[in-house]
């Protein structure tokens, strides 16, 4: 099943630029947790990427994929495994600040390594804050960012923390 998630989201990820604006993309590096699988966690570094679909006056809309690489960095108490969410999302800036708020919609699914557990799929909602960094220069604008996912099953839930830069 892992292999074949990789080149839907490919894929999807050419579709959404083909669509998408040439400029807005967003790409974070973090680190994240899972909600419990059999009552244990996915834990590990994070990457995802935003690509614009579409810019309205106060809200950017965006494809939206994740991928937590859960037992990674650690051996013994964490699952081995991978989530994947796939998100249509949306980002707002805070009136008169620098702050951004994002939510996003979509689905996820979390493929064991190693047979340590069953393979999750279910619907996901994202709620996340943004603050920028200060280090703005004329290409990229970076952020921490922090993000909260909820699922349908608990394995695909989770919170991650990123660094996000900005193009």
């Amino acid at each position: 099943m892992t292999t074949r998630i990789v080149p839907i989201a490919a894929l999807a990820a050419l579709a959404a630029v083909s669509c998408a604006q040439v400029t807005g993309i967003r790409v974070r590096a973090g680190y994240g947790w899972s909600g419990a699988i059999n009552s244990r966690h996915l834990t590990g570094p994070e990457l995802g990427f935003d690509l614009p679909v579409q810019k309205l006056p106060l809200v950017e809309i965006d494809f939206t994929g994740d991928w937590l690489m859960g037992g990674q960095l650690a051996h013994g108490g964490d699952l081995d495994g991978n989530v994947y969410r796939f998100m249509l999302s949306a980002r707002a800036q805070v009136p008169g600040s620098k702050v951004s708020v994002f939510g996003g919609l979509g689905w996820a699914t979390a493929q064991s390594r190693g047979g340590q557990f069953a393979a999750e799929n279910g619907e996901v909602l994202q709620l996340g804050v943004g603050f920028p960094l200060g280090a703005k220069t004329p290409l990229i604008a970076p952020s921490l960012e922090v993000a909260g996912t909820f699922a349908s099953k608990s394995g695909l839930s989770g919170f991650n923390i990123s660094v996000a830069v900005h193009f």
